[in-house]
């Protein structure tokens, strides 16, 4: 029988670590491993492309989602809000991740991640096409 407590789901914290190429496979993008940390369904919007990919999984699950550039903000949401923090420059690549572990989060680290999804994860003037200039 399958633990669920080790499992992607709602308000457990996901870290993981991506690469991206613009083909299956490929690093040609981001050859070296990113860290990012989110608490999985707290988005103002719904689950994420990407929260709906790690559902389920658990530590060391791999995994590949394909993404056009003009679906960003469906893809990735309230994790990746601003584009400066994922610098491709590519109309089309494929992001690639590893599930580094995955944790009960605090009632303080939900409220926090829900004010920062709610504030847009941009400064004024940021130049990153998010809209909060």
């Amino acid at each position: 029988m399958e633990n669920k407590l080790n499992n992607v789901g709602p308000l457990k914290k996901v870290s993981l670590v991506f690469t991206a190429g613009t083909r299956p496979e490929s690093y040609d993008l981001i050859a070296t491993p990113q860290p990012l940390e989110f608490i999985a369904g707290i988005g103002t919007e719904g689950l994420t492309q990407l929260e709906c990919a790690l559902d389920g999984k658990q530590s060391g699950d791999k995994g590949m989602i394909e993404v056009d550039s003009k679906n960003m903000a469906e893809i990735f949401g309230h994790i990746i809000p601003c584009t400066d923090f994922l610098p491709i420059h590519s109309r089309h690549f494929y992001f690639q991740y590893v599930i580094t572990g995955i944790s009960d989060a605090s009632p303080r680290e939900v409220v926090k991640s829900m004010a920062a999804a709610t504030g847009g994860g941009c400064s004024d003037g940021c130049d990153c096409g998010c809209g909060s200039h």
